[in-house]
């Protein structure tokens, strides 16, 4: 090959070089996914998941209150704005005299200066730092911008974004605790009736329930009939996390066993390198599982059947064909310094979320669910009490939890001793 040839071929692949990266990271904005990084020779990957995306976020038709189904554009926006403002009330007219009777008997938790804070309204300095904070490639709306174009853009429109948000509210869902008697039921669908006509804010009756402990039948039925909500049965779900009553089930962690599998099935491992597979089970796989576990200690089987699962995606994929791992679980979990690939086991993670929340109990004795959980299982107000105090006889399944994950901070404690006050001797473990 001569000179000529071979610097020509050089210039050839370098020019290649640059046009499949520039094909990829085409194809990654689209996807709209930041877990993996471009380079990686994912093309198809990102190819593929932006079709996934589009069928999903798609609608093609909608059902109004009749069954009828409509599928024009026009016809689908009028069906979503009225089923919204029959949602959220008409804006009638309040009665001063009821409002200020509501504003006297709510309990202020709120400081005036607090008050005043929340309800200034929305500086351009702080909308900016959010917008800026936000990824460039990600899309907020279906007109398909990503936030690179409002960053891009914002000298144009930042009154536009500011205006927008200062017209927005949000509503978070709401549980009440009550007593299980007829009597309550008519006081709580009292309050409820008046708050609705002070706020302006109608309550959706169809995603409304009613979950009864230790309740007869007789009872649930006349309550149920005063509230005209639904009765529903536990576990259920706060903010994404299961809440149950008695002991925890399995159930629940074969639900989540399950999601996880799920996911390693449907993102197509058969684009992804191996480093990718490794970036993809610390930013997507792991985040299903590590929801839960700062609240619940995983069961062994659940432990077993997790670490398995990305044991397999790591090393097989969405593939059936058998590998053989080029190292041991042991050695993938250790850090990147010692040879590792920085992956990390269930186990040792949940018992780290544990004793991070046995020291939240310590370091923030002025919260309201410290107050309870102090109230129920330790035998003085002190916070240091959560690393001495035996173990409660039924206790539930986050003080257990809590109780012993502790040992990971308890073993790098040092006591110095004192003048014995705050010693119990027959309850100190």
């Amino acid at each position: 090959m001569s000179n000529e040839e071979y610097h020509k071929e050089k210039s050839l692949k370098e020019e290649l070089a640059e046009l499949m990266l520039r094909e990829e990271l085409f194809w990654r904005d689209k996807s709209k996914e930041l877990w993996i990084k471009e380079g990686d020779a994912n093309t198809k990957f990102f190819h593929a998941l932006m079709k996934a995306k589009r069928s999903r976020n798609r609608i093609d038709s909608i059902l109004d209150r009749e069954g009828n189904r409509h599928s024009s554009l026009e016809a689908i926006e009028e069906v979503a704005v009225n089923f919204f403002k029959e949602l959220l009330g008409d804006g009638s007219s309040v009665n001063s005299a009821q409002s200020h009777f509501m504003m006297d008997v709510i309990h202020r938790e709120i400081l005036d200066a607090d008050n005043k804070s929340l309800r200034c309204p929305f500086t351009l300095e702080e909308v900016k730092k959010a917008v800026f904070d936000l990824q460039p490639n990600k899309a907020p709306d279906p007109d398909g911008f990503t936030m690179d174009f409002y960053q891009k853009c914002w000298g144009f429109l930042e009154h536009d974004i500011l205006n927008f948000l200062e017209d927005f509210r949000k509503q978070d869902d709401t549980i009440l605790f009550g007593e299980a008697t007829p009597r309550e039921a008519y006081t709580i669908k009292e309050v409820l009736d008046d708050n609705e006509k002070v706020s302006r804010q109608c309550m959706n009756e169809q995603k409304s329930m009613i979950y009864f402990l230790d309740t007869s039948r007789s009872i649930q039925s006349k309550i149920v009939g005063i509230l005209q909500f639904g009765q529903g049965g536990f576990p259920i779900k706060n903010l994404g996390v299961p809440l149950f009553a008695g002991r925890l089930d399995n159930k629940i962690w074969e639900e989540i066993v399950n999601k996880c599998k799920a996911k390693s099935a449907a993102w197509m491992n058969n684009w992804l390198s191996q480093a990718g597979c490794i970036q993809m089970i610390k930013s997507i796989l792991f985040a299903v599982p590590i929801y839960y576990m700062p609240c619940y200690s995983l069961s062994c089987k659940a432990i077993s059947a997790l670490d398995g699962m990305l044991k397999k995606f790591l090393w097989e994929g969405s593939k059936e064909a058998k590998k053989i791992p080029l190292i041991n679980w042991d050695t993938a979990c250790m850090l990147k310094e010692e040879g590792g690939a920085g992956l990390r086991k269930m186990k040792l993670q949940n018992l780290a979320l544990g004793a991070k929340l046995a020291w939240k109990m310590y370091n923030t004795p002025q919260k309201g669910w410290y107050k309870v959980m102090a109230t129920k299982y330790l035998d003085s107000s002190e916070p240091e009490r959560i690393f001495i105090v035996a173990n409660s006889v039924g206790g539930s399944p986050i003080w257990k939890f809590a109780w012993e994950s502790r040992k990971i901070i308890t073993d790098h404690l040092t006591w110095k001793v004192g003048n014995g006050k705050k010693a119990k001797f027959w309850r100190d473990s």
